[in-house]
């Protein structure tokens, strides 16, 4: 049974936009807890060479919708928004190869395959900012162009925000990945924010929060603690017999003989 007879058809987010409203010219996509699960950093290595599509890797069904809506939907096409994924991993060759297992549904026609969805892909164990600037030079679009989802961002550390402060819109999906309430409330916040003419990037937090750049910055990365290195025990290197020296002496040297 295929998984989006579990989840009916609704509205798409580009259609429930009003007409002329602005479309994002790259959506980009996080992988690990986003569009997929489990985290690729998480399926065991002894199971086989590649983890197998849908059976030890699942797109969330929901995620699923919002791919065949951009592979779908006259508006998006109209729009000319191209999909990239970017995402942090060690492991690169399985993420490339689960992309080419993946298929989604695009109405009649046969299901096409994830990877043929994705127009760039930037899948390598680097910072985010790094993943885009590399997409901007390879599509040519503006970062306040773009629309990212992810959902890495806590108190430690950030997806978003880094990502955010290149001047893209980004938004936090929630710890079950990405679902169509998130999916619509981005692309609304995307719209709404060109529509009033907002500069600089943004981030979209779960509650419908939208934070500067600035304020998406995790607070233990505002004012981390500096903590010097503990310098190694200089005795540590001295045989038993030499610690032992030493201590008479240090005992002679402290007793004034």
């Amino acid at each position: 049974v295929s998984l989006l007879l579990l989840h009916p058809p609704v509205a798409g987010a580009a259609a429930a936009l009003p007409s002329g409203a602005a479309l994002p010219e790259l959506v980009v996509f996080d992988l690990d807890d986003t569009l997929w699960t489990p985290s690729l950093s998480r399926v065991s290595r002894t199971r086989r060479d590649v983890p197998q599509a849908d059976k030890d890797v699942i797109l969330y069904p929901e995620a699923k919708h919002v791919l065949t809506e951009l592979a779908t939907c006259a508006r998006w096409r109209a729009a000319g928004t191209r999909v990239a994924v970017a995402s942090r991993t060690r492991r690169a060759r399985w993420a490339k190869a689960l992309l080419g297992e993946f298929t989604v549904p695009v109405g009649a026609a046969p299901d096409r395959r994830l990877a043929d969805l994705v127009a760039f892909a930037e899948i390598y164990n680097a910072e985010k900012a790094v993943h885009f600037e590399k997409l901007r030079e390879a599509s040519a679009v503006p970062f306040e162009s773009m629309l990212f989802l992810d959902d890495l961002h806590t108190q430690r550390c950030s997806n978003l925000a880094p990502v955010a402060e290149l001047g893209a819109l980004a938004v936090h999906v929630g710890a079950r990945g990405l679902d169509l309430a998130t999916w619509r409330a981005a692309v609304a916040a995307y719209a709404a924010r060109r529509a009033a003419g907002a500069s600089g990037g943004a981030v979209l937090m779960r509650n419908g929060d939208v934070l500067s750049a600035a304020d998406a910055v995790p607070r233990r990365a505002r004012h981390p603690v500096y903590r010097p290195p503990r310098p190694k025990h200089a005795r540590s290197r001295l045989s038993r017999r030499d610690r032992r020296r030493l201590a008479l002496l240090e005992q002679v040297a402290s007793s004034g003989g």
